[in-house]
């Protein structure tokens, strides 16, 4: 739909597809329609469209800290942080440029790695690669990263991915719960609702009741597999509510099925 309410995609039953755009007088000729491949879809021709903007900058992370640990290459992208997070230092170096957004990562590490003082990246002195390096309280020297917990170099991860959002565009991140203690989930949890917009909304996929813990029914979708098929139902169907829950949790109303959804049997 426009903005005006006006149709841009409809079909009536029985019949077929009729495309107009925003400024066409009339719809489009069935000569074109017709040889439109199937496989493609007509938000193509349509990229204005919040919608089209969200779709068509997806950044999917499944993060593994080992490789995020190595020190990047100079000719690394710097712009993006890559599904696997192998150019954290890289993209670390970018952000930390900004003084108030190296000043909100350290606060939410400080808060997630309890003893964590700084964090900064270095340049190498004899090889061209960028480095990211920790201290702690009471302690003189630096750590290299791969000498820290793979858990605070997966949540350090986490959070470049949410503060470094795109204008437009959807995040996805898988099983964010991995590596981390259920409090330091919690923090995350809150940080993600905090930055996640129409915009750009941020979806997580998760077995931990530490992450549903920390939702609002309205944000827990429940996945199954029902004769095959995927099927996707909200939790917060018919209005929902904590109050309605009580006195259990959204985690163990999930866990113990009133919900009717998302466990494996």
């Amino acid at each position: 739909m426009s903005r005006n309410g006006a149709p841009f995609l409809t079909r009536k039953k029985g019949g077929k597809l009729v495309i107009q755009g925003p400024e066409d007088p009339d719809p489009w000729p069935d000569r074109f329609l017709n040889s439109f491949p199937k496989t493609y879809s007509a938000l193509l021709f349509f990229s204005k469209l919040p919608l089209a903007r969200l779709l068509q900058n997806i950044g999917l992370y499944r993060i593994d800290p080992i490789g995020a640990k190595a020190p990047d290459p100079s000719n690394s992208d710097r712009t993006k942080l890559n599904k696997r997070g192998h150019n954290l230092a890289r993209v670390l170096s970018r952000l930390e440029r900004d003084e108030q957004v190296r000043e909100t990562i350290l606060e939410w590490m400080e808060t997630i790695v309890p003893g964590l003082e700084k964090i900064q990246t270095e340049q190498g002195q004899l090889e061209n690669e960028t480095a990211i390096s920790f201290k702690e309280q009471g302690i003189e020297r630096r750590f290299p990263a791969h000498m820290v917990s793979d858990g605070t170099v997966y949540a350090l991860s986490l959070l470049v991915a949410v503060l470094d959002l795109p204008l437009h565009g959807l995040t996805l991140i898988e099983e964010p719960e991995r590596r981390l203690h259920p409090a330091a989930i919690r923090e995350l949890i809150g940080l993600m609702q905090g930055q996640a917009t129409p915009r750009n909304p941020i979806w997580l996929t998760t077995h931990s009741e530490s992450v549903v813990r920390g939702l609002r029914p309205e944000e827990l979708i429940l996945v199954d597999k029902v004769d095959g098929r995927t099927r996707m139902k909200p939790a917060a169907a018919g209005g929902l509510t904590l109050d309605d829950l009580a006195p259990l949790g959204l985690d163990e109303a999930w866990l113990s099925n009133p919900l009717d959804g998302g466990l494996p049997w």
